[in-house]
């Protein structure tokens, strides 16, 4: 159990995970900011995105935007 801990802590750890929370975050702001746009019409549309992503990768830029 802990094995699997220490896995996904240092799946964390990884500089592209943080790259991809980062440009979730910027996105996400970007479309909160702009009159009209919501966060469902964000996500629909940067779906396809994250198909194109690693799992482990896809999954954070997702909740960023979120």
């Amino acid at each position: 159990m802990l094995d699997s801990f220490f896995q996904g802590f240092s799946l964390l750890l990884r500089w592209d995970t943080y790259f991809y929370i980062s440009a979730g975050l910027v996105v996400g702001m970007f479309v909160g900011a702009m009159p009209g746009l919501t966060t469902i019409l964000a996500m629909s549309v940067l779906l396809p995105v994250s198909f194109k992503l690693e799992p482990m990768l896809g999954i954070p830029f997702l909740v960023g935007v979120y």
